[in-house]
């Protein structure tokens, strides 16, 4: 099993979502962590 695993700070704004679109597009499990809940969450059910 290769399993990939990362935390990424910031998901919500700049240029988060992006990293997180692009990890998440790899199959890395993703932690992510935001100061904007409604944005993680919407970040959240796009990924």
């Amino acid at each position: 099993m290769d399993a990939r695993n990362a935390i990424l700070t910031g998901a919500s704004h700049g240029i988060g979502p992006y990293i997180a679109r692009a990890l998440a597009a790899r199959g890395t499990n993703l932690l992510l962590v935001a100061r904007s809940e409604p944005e993680l969450a919407r970040l959240a059910r796009e990924l």
